[in-house]
């Protein structure tokens, strides 16, 4: 009758390890989170959080390294926050409907920016994008209302479906050399865009990514680009082929 008894023991212990090593939940303040490979996600944030937050870089000794998905969702009277040096990451809708958000601090460290992370942040004025970020996700900034200028850092290559659409006041957008693909949609119905310069590094643009920017006078956009077809692909009819000029590399 030992066995069975000793087999139960050593079952039990050894629940109880896997159980302690995977990840843990905790609160702190206002701030949900969960621990696992001696790092911190944090989780969620107290809808009730208002004013500026300031997310720690440590929580237990560990450092903070990711704003999960739907992390500070809907947290509508928060106006400020700073992410902490040592985050590398803001998941899928981590900020998403932010109605009163005004200002974000994200520190360099941050690599990659989640589908929707800051959509209908409709008060945010200015984002600095860090720039170790490689790609801009689906709909990363789609509704920001109040953005009026953006800079997109060298090093991304990939600004993806809808990323700036409905940001209605973006006047201003510097996309640099290292970009090769603007998806479907990404600055649809940007109606405060008058200009805007695609470098000849972009390959591939997708459809109606300038729909609905009746503002725009001018694009400055690759050869391939230039014919009747890929105008009105690109909802670019009206500007054809007047308002059509090369990158300075493509006509030097």
């Amino acid at each position: 009758m030992r066995k069975p008894v000793l087999k139960s023991v050593w079952l039990l212990l050894s629940a109880l390890i896997l159980e302690g090593c995977g990840p843990r939940q905790g609160k702190h303040r206002e701030l949900s989170y969960e621990t696992g490979d001696a790092e911190v996600t944090i989780t969620d944030c107290d809808s009730a959080a208002e004013g500026e937050l300031v997310i720690p870089k440590e929580i237990e000794g560990l450092p903070v390294t990711s704003i999960g998905d739907d992390a500070f969702f809907s947290c509508s009277s928060l106006n400020s926050i700073t992410v902490p040096d040592g985050a590398i990451s803001i998941g899928s809708g981590a900020f998403n409907s932010c109605t009163s958000l005004t200002s974000i601090t994200i520190p360099n460290g941050v690599t990659s920016i989640g589908f929707g992370a800051f959509g209908d942040c409709r008060n945010l004025t200015s984002i600095t994008i860090p720039n170790g970020v490689t790609s801009i996700d689906d709909e990363a900034f789609a509704g920001c209302n109040s953005l009026t200028s953006i800079r997109i850092p060298e090093g991304v290559t990939s600004i993806d479906f809808g990323a700036f659409r409905d940001c209605r006041n973006l006047t201003s957008i510097t996309i640099p050399d290292s970009i090769t693909s603007i998806g479907v949609g990404v600055f649809f119905e940007c109606s405060s865009l008058t200009s805007i310069t695609i470098p000849d590094s972009v390959i591939s643009i997708g459809i109606d990514a300038f729909l609905e920017c009746t503002s725009l006078t001018s694009i400055t956009i690759p050869q391939a680009f230039h014919s009747e077809a890929e105008a009105s692909r690109l909802g670019l009819d009206e500007l054809w082929p007047d308002g059509f000029a090369l990158p300075d590399s493509s006509s030097k």
